[in-house]
């Protein structure tokens, strides 16, 4: 009677967990959709020249040729591949926009989750990441992608996780929010920490490969 007394709390335990969890990722994410609906009526010039850039670019129009841009190619590369998958067009516009922001809003349902220990906390935490979309409009998009990829590339030293894996993820997320724009590099001295901690214990071939891919991912996604 015990052991099943104890796997009915489990078995109750759990889908709370689930049906909590699903709420709160419904509370986030209706919001973030009324604030697309809201921007379709009047989208911002860059996200525009953002959209219609990755909808003409092909191999006979090129970035930095014949579409002029100051930011970095892999927002560009985002939306052209979200573009190839679900079409071009108003609505599609919108949930690119919406993608868009889940890129930032994916890894903060992360932290959330693994630092908010009551349910009460969660909630207020989601409504002030709700709340940072408040006076904002479409242009601020790629502000948004790039601060996503950011927190996942800082996401192993939160978390003081020093594996191969960890110093992979921290890297390639690195470099693309270099190649979203170019600012992201004031970041680079928390990157170099992170290469010295994983360094940390590492005999001399085990360094010499990480300085390798520490060098070697960026110069492959710019090539």
């Amino acid at each position: 009677q015990k052991f099943t007394r104890s796997n009915m709390i489990i078995s109750s335990n759990k889908k709370f967990n689930f049906r909590s969890e699903s709420f709160l990722i419904l509370l986030l994410v209706i919001p973030i959709a009324c604030w697309c609906l809201k921007e379709l009526t009047n989208f911002g010039t860059d996200f525009g020249v953002y959209y219609a850039g990755s909808y003409f670019i092909s191999d006979d129009y090129s970035l930095y040729s014949e579409h002029f841009s100051h930011k970095g190619p892999f927002f560009y590369f985002f939306i052209k591949a979200i573009g190839s998958l679900i079409g071009w067009g108003v609505s599609q516009s919108l949930i690119t926009l919406f993608l868009t922001l889940m890129i930032f809003y994916i890894p903060l349902i992360l932290v959330i989750k693994k630092y908010c220990n009551t349910f009460l906390a969660k909630i207020t935490m989601i409504f002030i990441s709700i709340s940072i979309l408040f006076g904002q409009n479409s242009n601020s998009s790629i502000a948004f992608f790039q601060e996503g990829l950011l927190i996942l590339s800082m996401l192993p030293l939160v978390n003081k996780e020093y594996k191969l894996k960890d110093f992979l993820i921290t890297i390639t997320f690195f470099s693309l929010a270099i190649f979203t724009r170019i600012d992201s590099i004031i970041f680079t001295p928390i990157l170099l920490i992170h290469l010295l901690r994983t360094y940390k214990n590492k005999n001399k071939t085990k360094r010499l490969f990480l300085f390798i891919i520490f060098l070697t991912i960026p110069i492959l996604f710019y090539l």
